[in-house]
Formats: C-alpha cells, structure tokens, sequence
C-alpha cells in the first residue's frame, strides 16, 4: 500500500504542476492580447490628477497649427511660440500660428474665453469645478487640441504637458489621444542644487 502512495504522489504533482502552469499560460496570453488592444501608455511628469488615455491620435502634419483665442495675449504668444520651438526640436516640424480654427487646430486659451468653452462643449469634456487658479485641462483627440487654463500659468502649464505628448518625427509626429484635468498641489514650489557637494543636484 506504501509503494503504491509513493508512485502516486508524484505522478499526481506532476499533472497539479502542469494544470498550474497551463493556467498561467492563459492569463499571459490574455494579458498581451489586452494590452495590444489598450491605448498608448503615457508618462507625464508630474503626474496629472486625472488622466484618461484615448485610441485616438492628433496628426502633426502640413495642416495642423495652433490657434490663440485671445490673439492680443502676450502670455499666450509667448506659451505658443514655446511650444512651437519645442516641436521643431524635437519633430523637425515647423507649426504655424493662424487665426482660423477647423479640423487640425491646436487651440490655446483661457478657459473663460468663450472659444475655449465652446470648442470643450464640442468635444464633450465637462468643465472641472474643483481647478485652482494655476490648473488646465487639455483634450486632444483626431480632430483637434484644445488647451485651456484657468490663468495665463495654467495655459502654459498645460503645453508644457502637451509637450511631453508628443511622438515621432516629421510627416510620422502625432499626439495621443487623451483629456488631462490638472492643477498644482503646492501654491509654492522650487528647485534646490546644492553644488557644494559636487556635480549632484
């Protein structure tokens, strides 16, 4: 009766271990076909408050430029025209500023200004009631980009993450499809870079 238990055991570890392993097998292969599926994975620094990632994506090419909707603010020309070199840097692209908005638009503005309103009622984002003075939301989807901020640092807090969106190079850049809503947690904040110690921030 002993020999027959001993020869059984391992036999029956065998078929459990082969079960187990099978198992995990499937949920391997599940996960990469989901993952397949899944949108882009982005990486934003600092992390937004919310994010939701889209399988949409916003083509940078010959047609697409930027729009101000206030075109008399030197805050917005100067986030632009940041925004603009950055691309160029890092794309080879070379974005224009027009007034006229459409399809391929990247709009900036302040979320007060009625054509920031209406362009988000558009694409259906709901206006965040819980955003600070510095806070922005950013939608980006085939269509277009809309950038508002609640003052003139939260617009361009806001290109600073579209920045960050943005892939590839030349006639292949795009953005992501995605709806950031963000804001500051601290009113305050700094850098310190104590170089006595050596070349180590």
């Amino acid at each position: 009766m002993l020999h027959t238990l001993s020869r059984r055991l391992p036999l029956r570890l065998t078929v459990a271990g082969l079960y187990l392993f099978t198992v995990a097998m499937l949920q391997v292969s599940q996960t990469q076909a989901q993952n397949s599926q899944a949108p882009f994975r982005l990486s934003v620094i600092p992390k937004p408050r919310e994010m939701t990632v889209t399988v949409e994506t916003f083509r940078l090419d010959r047609s697409a430029h930027i729009t101000l909707a206030d075109p008399h603010s030197p805050d917005d020309q100067f986030a632009a025209a940041d925004f603009i070199a950055d691309v160029k840097e890092t794309t080879g692209l070379s974005l224009k500023t027009r007034h006229s908005r459409g399809r391929q638009t990247i709009l900036i503005g302040l979320l007060s200004n009625s054509a920031i309103q209406s362009a988000l009622k558009a694409a259906a984002f709901a206006m965040p009631a819980t955003l600070n003075e510095e806070g922005y939301v950013l939608s980006v989807n085939k269509d277009g980009v809309i950038v508002g901020g609640a003052n003139v640092a939260g617009t361009f807090y806001g290109l600073q993450t579209l920045k960050q969106l943005v892939r590839g190079e030349s006639t292949n850049a795009f953005i992501p499809g995605v709806r950031i809503t963000d804001w500051p947690a601290l009113r305050w904040r700094g850098v310190s870079d104590d170089i006595s110690r050596g070349p180590v921030p």
